[in-house]
């Protein structure tokens, strides 16, 4: 039975295992269009068309007479490979999270804090991420090497997994209390209708840099929406501008303009801007250890 948000976690880990072991899940977790195997495996149909409020994916459950099986929904458009394939597997918990009965059951009567869709969705990501990438290779480098923001690009180049599971897994194995976040330039779509408070003179035209994924450590209880928009002023659009890497202290990017400040480590990668919003200082590197990457 679960009854606290870390059992649930952990089951969330222990299905994603548990589809490994059944050798439907390629080497490196790749998503193979709307006839892949992993879909077919779990009897779930899977299209691929435009949806409402440019979304990336969703999940629909069984709903008989009109839906007789799971689908889901990918929105191909304006995505790049990574993106998509990053997705698939978001949705693909879904339906590991639906099958599953105490867990489900526990995130719809007890978890705390979040609405149930958004608790959901997030641990989607944590089950899409550790389909993506181990796990318990993360933890072990971060003991060894110290918790940093730039172990993504090292980990990008050994396992050739997508940057926001990446990230997601950095977040989810971090000791201390913080929040990695990946910002992209474009126009941010909208999230349940709302218009961020955190940039009061919003346009919705405008391309600007806003939070494509974001992550909070097990001791974190506060969360980043998606969506939300990174002012002109902010560190993270300064190492988007100047390409080179930068601490310093710097807002927290609330949905609700919460004016917390604290220590970001952010740098630029690929296009993208990487940060970590550092809330308590991570542990140091360990002098002991043998590190993965040498």
């Amino acid at each position: 039975m679960i009854v606290n948000e870390t059992q649930a976690k952990q089951r969330v880990i222990e299905l994603v295992k548990l589809l490994k072991t059944e050798n439907v899940v390629s080497p490196f977790a790749i998503y193979q269009g709307v006839n892949d195997p992993v879909a077919h495996h779990l009897g779930i149909t899977v299209k691929e068309r435009p949806l409402p409020n440019n979304d990336d994916g969703q999940y629909f459950a069984p709903n008989p007479p009109f839906l007789t099986q799971p689908l889901i929904v990918l929105n191909p458009q304006d995505r790049d490979p990574e993106r998509l394939n990053f997705t698939f597997f978001h949705e693909i918990c879904h339906h590991l999270i639906r099958q599953d009965e105490g867990l489900y059951s526990f995130l719809n009567e007890f978890a705390s804090g979040d609405s149930l869709t958004a608790t959901i969705e997030k641990y989607c990501n944590i089950g899409a991420a550790e389909i993506l990438i181990p796990g318990e290779d993360v933890r072990s480098e971060i003991e060894r090497s110290g918790f940093q923001i730039t172990l993504l690009e090292q980990f990008d180049k050994l396992f050739q997994a997508s940057k926001p599971a990446i990230a997601i897994q950095l977040a989810q194995y971090a000791s201390h209390q913080c929040f990695v976040v990946i910002c992209a330039p474009g126009v941010p779509p909208k999230s349940n209708g709302d218009t961020p408070a955190f940039l009061p003179d919003y346009i919705s035209s405008q391309q600007i840099l806003y939070v494509m994924y974001s992550a909070s450590s097990p001791s974190n209880i506060y969360t980043i929406g998606r969506y939300v928009q990174i002012p002109r002023t902010h560190l993270i659009t300064h190492v988007y501008e100047t390409r080179n890497n930068a601490r310093g202290r710097a807002i927290i990017p609330f949905r609700r303009g919460k004016n917390w400040e604290c220590e970001c480590d952010a740098f630029f990668y690929k296009g993208r801007v990487f940060a970590c919003f550092n809330i308590t200082p991570p542990p140091p590197q360990s002098k002991f250890q043998p590190r993965l990457f040498e």
